[in-house]
């Protein structure tokens, strides 16, 4: 959120449809940017499911969120980060 960081405005958070760590960690991310992000800051969710493995619906509409919508944390559990992060990579 700082200068040296990006200035990043808004936060995208994507995780793994399990309540830990995904839904617990984006639950204090989200407490955290309403206390520390100015009003102009915005986030938003999705989650999915063990084993996903198709992220280019999800990289894109991540990317069209906001130029500074990158995932801060990754809660994606297990193999699914590979396809995601190469989905990730493709979509730049």
């Amino acid at each position: 959120m700082s200068k040296e960081g990006g200035g990043a405005k808004r936060f995208f958070l994507l995780g793994t449809d399990y309540v830990l760590p995904a839904q617990t960690t984006n639950k204090i991310l989200r407490a955290f940017l309403k206390v520390k992000a100015s009003p102009s800051r915005t986030s938003r969710e999705t989650y999915t499911p063990f084993g996903h493995s198709d992220y280019q619906t999800t990289s894109r509409r991540s990317k069209a969120f906001g130029p500074a919508a990158t995932p801060g944390v990754s809660t994606i559990n297990g193999d699914s980060n590979v396809p995601f992060y190469k989905s990730w990579e493709t979509q730049a």
